[in-house]
C-alpha cells in the first residue's frame, strides 16, 4: 500500500528506533505540557478542565449553548 504513494524509482525511507524513540519522547513531552496547561487555565479561570478542549471542541461560554448568544 505504501508503494502507492511512493514516486517511481524512489527509495522507500526507512526509520531508525532512535527516531521513533525521539518521537515517542516528543508526543510524552507535549502531553505533559498540555496537561499543566490546561490545571493552569482550570486554576486561574474557574472553569472546570475537559478532554474536550484538547480535541478541538468548545465549550459552553457565560451558560450559553455551544458558545452561542442565547
Amino acid at each position: 500500500m505504501a508503494t502507492a504513494f511512493t514516486r517511481k524509482g524512489s527509495v522507500p525511507e526507512h526509520v531508525s528506533a532512535a527516531d521513533v524513540d525521539k518521537l515517542h519522547s516528543k508526543i510524552g513531552q507535549l502531553v505533559v505540557e498540555r496537561d499543566f496547561l490546561a490545571d493552569a487555565s482550570h486554576q486561574l479561570l474557574g472553569t472546570r478542565p475537559s478532554r474536550d478542549l484538547a480535541f478541538g471542541r468548545a465549550l459552553p461560554v457565560n451558560g450559553t449553548k455551544n458558545g452561542e448568544p442565547g
